[in-house]
């Protein structure tokens, strides 16, 4: 299985959408509001969910204003946390 195959935890998700929360995650899975992002499905392995790797970097490269977006917040929490 080549690296991009590979399936992921909800926590390397979570990494890969700059850290943000589970909640997020549930939301984009099963909130109607988002449901034209499309996000992933996950494959269910046991009661974990997992997603291949290649789905959701394909998902975030079809949203650069939202990557972006997920960029600049984590750029200004670190630059506050530097200036405290």
């Amino acid at each position: 299985m080549a690296d991009d195959d590979a399936l992921i935890g909800a926590r390397k998700v979570r990494q890969l959408l700059d850290d943000c929360s589970e909640m997020q995650i549930w939301r984009l899975m099963n909130d109607p509001k988002y449901e034209h992002l499309a996000f992933p499905r996950p494959i269910k392995i046991n009661i974990r969910n997992y997603w291949r790797r290649s789905e959701v970097l394909e998902w975030i490269k079809q949203r650069p204003t939202v990557a972006a977006n997920y960029g600049d917040r984590k750029a200004k929490r670190e630059a506050e946390s530097t200036a405290s």
